[in-house]
């Protein structure tokens, strides 16, 4: 029963935090205005997010293994909470970066004490089922994020969203109190010294298994930002489709995301934890080599799209749940520790593809298609070096 609450509390948390990135969006004309400032300054306001959740993990990792799992999460979402309260408050756009920046700071201890939590819980396959439900999930909370936040922009106002994420986040925060558990006892209390903090991670950084399952699962992740950035230019160039078709294609294609963390929760329990991962890689190359294929002899068409691109959706999706749990119970004591390094090459790795993105011709599918078969190769490369360090240890 303890385990269903944490969980069902650590879910909670996360879609409050997620639905964070992008609740505001609709949003941004009557904020330019309020802050009288230009739409490129305002978009500052969502890298500010990122930038602050670059900053926390090697902080909440620690702690999350030194002072516990509870402690460590209250404390990451009352942050949160003070950055919410800040950004709903604003009267100019620097205090409103200075909350983005606070609430992202926060959020980022869901996620790293949050996995690392499930996989305290549920052993071997068993947590990698259930990290895969979890996605499932979570995944929602984009989808309707940005609907949700235009319907309560027109009702209450830009303020709206920031007061709801506020309020929401306090109320989850206040059940945490009552209704989350440690599972894990610490059996040994630890001072914060930095030497500390740095031979942890050293540690974590030098199993090349970690590193493995992690990485094969950041260069999709790139990979998926990458395209994210690129194809709503190239839609609207290339079939002259307006916001709201284009935006209807993306949630289509991110449909095949939530039935690939659906299909992974049950392929873990019938395949394995690996072979899943290479179903994965697989996929999402074939959906890249297809798209490639379109590029290079120009037959493209918006269904052929649709699934090229939503075949290389799915892999990541397949990915993240069975690469996080395989990744996280190589740890115990550092399981935490291990959370955050995971939780910041996984930021990494988006920011690198939303840059790539920002970089390729947006008129043009074929460099999109060659940097997305790359990263499948790559993350094929590291799926190998994970199956010889198995056969090495």
């Amino acid at each position: 029963m303890i385990t269903k609450k944490n969980t069902v509390l650590i879910i909670l948390a996360f879609i409050v935090t997620i639905i964070a990135t992008d609740i505001y969006l609709p949003s941004f004309p009557a904020m330019a205005v309020f802050f009288s400032c230009s739409s490129d300054s305002l978009q500052l306001s969502v890298p500010f997010y990122m930038i602050g959740g670059l900053v926390s993990p090697p902080i909440f990792g620690f702690a999350a293994d030194h002072f516990g799992r509870k402690k460590t999460l209250l404390w990451g979402l009352g942050i949160f909470i003070f950055g919410s309260f800040l950004c709903f408050q604003s009267l100019s756009l620097t205090e409103l970066l200075i909350g983005r920046f606070i609430q992202g700071f926060g959020a980022v201890s869901v996620p790293i004490v949050g996995w690392a939590t499930i996989q305290d819980q549920y052993p071997g396959q068993k947590g990698a089922k259930i990290m895969a439900w979890v996605g499932s999930i979570i995944s929602l909370g984009p989808l309707v994020a940005p609907s949700i936040g235009g319907f309560i922009d027109t009702i209450f106002g830009w303020k709206g969203n920031f007061f709801l994420l506020f309020i929401f986040s306090l109320i989850i925060t206040t059940l945490m109190v009552f209704y989350f558990y440690d599972v894990r006892q610490i059996s040994e209390k630890k001072k914060f010294h930095i030497t500390s903090i740095l031979n942890s991670y050293a540690l974590i950084f030098k199993n090349k298994k970690f590193t493995a399952y992690i990485m094969l699962s950041a260069f999709l992740m790139c990979g998926e930002l990458c395209y994210l950035t690129v194809i709503p230019f190239f839609l609207k160039e290339t079939f002259h489709l307006t916001s709201e078709l284009i935006g209807i294609y993306i949630s289509i294609v991110s449909l095949t995301y939530i039935l690939g963390t659906f299909l992974a929760s049950q392929l873990v329990y019938y395949v394995g934890i690996n072979k899943t991962i290479l179903l994965g890689i697989m996929l999402s190359l074939l959906g890249a080599s297809i798209l490639l294929l379109l590029s290079i002899f120009q037959y493209i068409f918006i269904s052929l799209l649709v699934i090229a691109t939503g075949l290389y959706m799915i892999g990541p999706a397949l990915i993240w749940g069975p690469s996080t749990s395989a990744a996280l119970q190589l740890f115990s004591g550092q399981r935490g520790s291990a959370s955050a390094v995971r939780s910041l090459m996984t930021q990494l790795s988006m920011g690198v593809g939303g840059l790539a993105g920002s970089l390729l011709n947006d008129f043009d599918l074929e460099p999109l298609a060659i940097f997305l078969v790359a990263m499948c190769l790559c993350s094929l490369l590291f799926f190998f070096q994970l199956k010889t360090s198995k056969h090495n240890s």
